[in-house]
């Protein structure tokens, strides 16, 4: 460690949740004040709202977390995102209590949490409305969008809402940050593992490269696989931070450990360091169907069920800056509609035929693998072979 880095090494848990707040994928970085006057930022918040997603299924390195106790270091990308949380909360507090789902899945208690709420990101920043469809809540959402994001997106995630179901509960959150530097990076490459992919940072600092030099402020330095860095940016109230480090077991945990290790006297980079850091642009909407089709056991809910439960991160940081922009979508449907069934055999099933009144069947086949299944375009069970699958359709 250099002279004059301090470790700091009882964090405020303030400190800790603001730097958990808006996204965590091996980095924290909590939301921006939106100022679309300024050029930087207005062109960030431009980009992130209008790249379109990708689903989340067709990404299997990859696994979007409903809440910071996800577990890390499987081999695969965790993102995290607040946006999901400040619906839940506007649930929870709708429902007078921790929203209650049939079959009390696990990832529910992780929500009922409330790790992060409206204090931990910046209202200028952070949208949430709840309403009922009969009231109104689908105009108020374009509304407030377009007022408190101007330029930016409507409601992408409102296509499939039906807006003759009015006794339906509509919960909808937006944030959206642009951390812009005030003097951008290098344009460089980076290699992870054998491949290269577009970079940005320091190749090797000295005097022109000074104005970039003094956005990075290094808080721990032990090793090249040891790293703490926090990257300046024009927003004041906000921190970008970049941790090489050994994971802990879940990702708030990991958060909190980076948190730990931030000093108050940062070493800064002298003449000869260098910094790469990978672009990372993610774009990605996850539907967590696994919570959908439960029912509401919450008292004077209990003939309502969750209907959608749907989130949109799109995250982008390079030379440039961070920019985010995150959607995040709960609908509760009134039972007087039958709810939604999900039917689909794709795990292990049953196949019976038997005669009426009979009690045993004269076929029976339990398929507990794909070996019998039919491939969707081989052989002449299957359809042509220039005749694309469908998907499934991404709520």
């Amino acid at each position: 460690m250099r002279p004059g880095m301090m470790k700091h090494m009882a964090a405020p848990s303030p400190l800790v949740r603001r730097a958990c707040a808006a996204l965590a994928l091996a980095l924290g970085c909590s939301s921006g004040r939106v100022s679309v006057e300024e050029p930087a930022v207005a062109r960030l918040c431009t980009r992130v709202q209008q790249v379109p997603v990708t689903p989340a299924r067709e990404l299997p390195r990859t696994v979007v977390a409903a809440s910071l106790r996800h577990p890390i270091g499987q081999g695969r990308n965790v993102v995290w995102c607040a946006s999901l949380q400040l619906a839940w909360n506007k649930a929870v507090d709708l429902v007078g209590g921790p929203v209650k789902l049939e079959g009390t899945p696990a990832l529910v208690d992780g929500l009922n949490e409330r790790l992060v709420g409206e204090g931990d990101v910046d209202p200028a920043a952070a949208l949430s409305i709840a309403g009922t469809i009969g009231d109104g809540v689908l105009d108020r959402v374009v509304a407030q969008l377009k007022g408190c994001f101007p330029g930016g997106a409507g409601p992408k995630l409102l296509s499939n809402v039906d807006p003759q179901t009015e006794r339906d509960v509509v919960i909808y959150a937006r944030m959206l940050a642009a951390l812009p530097f005030e003097a951008p990076f290098e344009k460089i490459y980076i290699f992870w593992g054998d491949r290269t992919f577009d970079a940005f940072g320091i190749e090797e600092h000295k005097r022109e490269t000074r104005r970039q030099g003094r956005q990075v402020l290094v808080h721990r330095y032990e090793s090249p696989e040891d790293v703490v860095v926090e990257l300046v940016t024009e927003s004041r109230d906000d921190r970008l931070l970049l941790a090489r480090v050994r994971p802990a077991a879940t990702l708030l945990e990991t958060c909190r450990r980076v948190v730990s290790r931030l000093s108050d006297r940062p070493d800064k980079m002298r003449r000869g360091d260098t910094l790469r850091v990978p672009a990372i642009r993610i774009a990605v909407r996850k539907s967590w169907e696994n919570l959908t089709g439960r029912a509401l056991e919450n008292r004077r809910w209990e003939r309502s069920w969750l209907h959608r439960c749907v989130q949109d991160v799109v995250f982008s940081l390079d030379e440039q800056g961070a920019a985010l922009s995150a959607d995040a979508l709960l609908q509760f449907a009134w039972c007087m509609r039958r709810q939604r069934y999900i039917m689909e055999f794709n795990r292990p099933f049953l196949v019976m035929l038997l005669r009426k009144g009979s009690e045993l069947p004269y076929l029976a086949i339990w398929i507990d693998n794909d070996e019998l299944l039919s491939p969707a375009s081989d052989g002449p069970w299957g359809r042509a072979a220039d005749e694309e699958a469908p998907r499934p359709r991404e709520e």
